[in-house]
């Protein structure tokens, strides 16, 4: 197996993790989390190569108190090292704000 392969595999195993801890989390503050709780390695696998090509992320997504709709949780991976955090950030809280 070629570096690049054991590279991409642990950084998906890392993802996978880092989901799972984080619904986790989330389900532990009372949100909506079972959508997302049954995703696969295979998945996260392919939504990581989707977002190495992509600009969005297919990583990303957002949950919901199941006690109050209006508050929300935004969970995004940025994969691309030269990926502006903040422009991105800052964009899409942006239309958020203004589309509400």
């Amino acid at each position: 197996m070629s570096s690049q392969n054991q590279k991409q595999i642990t950084n998906t195993y890392d993802i996978y993790r880092s989901r799972k801890h984080i619904l986790e989390y989330l389900k532990q503050q009372n949100y909506n989390t079972d959508a997302f709780e049954q995703m696969t390695m295979s998945e996260i696998n392919a939504m990581t190569q989707d977002t190495i090509m992509d600009e969005k992320s297919q990583l990303d997504f957002v949950v919901v108190k199941k006690d109050d709709e209006q508050m929300k949780c935004s969970v995004n991976y940025y994969l691309k090292q030269v990926q502006s955090i903040k422009k991105k950030r800052t964009r899409r809280y942006g239309y958020e704000l203004l589309s509400r």
